[in-house]
């Protein structure tokens, strides 16, 4: 297992998230079919932290989760705007400070970084981007 298994296992298991996304939780990226609001993660960099004794027991990996909703109609005070926002703070509970074993995985926490609001013209959706840093025990 990986650390995209226990990012999914997380917000899958998580019911204020689950019931907005149901198990559209994917790997880097939606296909134009799917449904949203949906949510995508990617890894983003892995630091090992050095160890005198042989290969790393903490690694510290930081990951973009990304949170899409459609645009609707409105220009940003609608609903459409709202759902994303409280789906994005959805999110942000059930990562930030996780601490546990899940997949297999086992995490020492999870730490919350920060999130960029965006809008895609271009396709008429909604994204918040956030940044956590994770720190697991291999």
């Amino acid at each position: 297992m990986n650390i995209g298994d226990a990012i999914f296992g997380i917000l899958n298991a998580d019911s204020p998230v689950s019931a907005i996304v149901s198990d559209r939780i994917y790997p880097q990226r939606i296909s134009q079919n799917d449904k949203l609001p949906a949510i995508t993660y990617s890894y983003v960099d892995n630091l090992p932290i050095n160890d005198k004794d042989g290969v790393s027991k903490l690694d510290t990996i930081t990951i973009d989760v990304d949170i899409w909703a459609d645009g609707g109609s409105d220009t940003g005070t609608g609903s459409p705007y709202r759902d994303m926002v409280d789906l994005a703070n959805k999110v942000r509970t059930a990562l930030d400070r996780f601490s546990g074993t899940n997949s297999g995985v086992v995490i020492d926490s999870i730490r919350f970084d920060g999130q960029q609001e965006l809008y895609e013209n271009e396709i008429n959706v909604y994204h918040t981007s956030q940044q956590y840093t994770i720190r697991e025990k291999v």
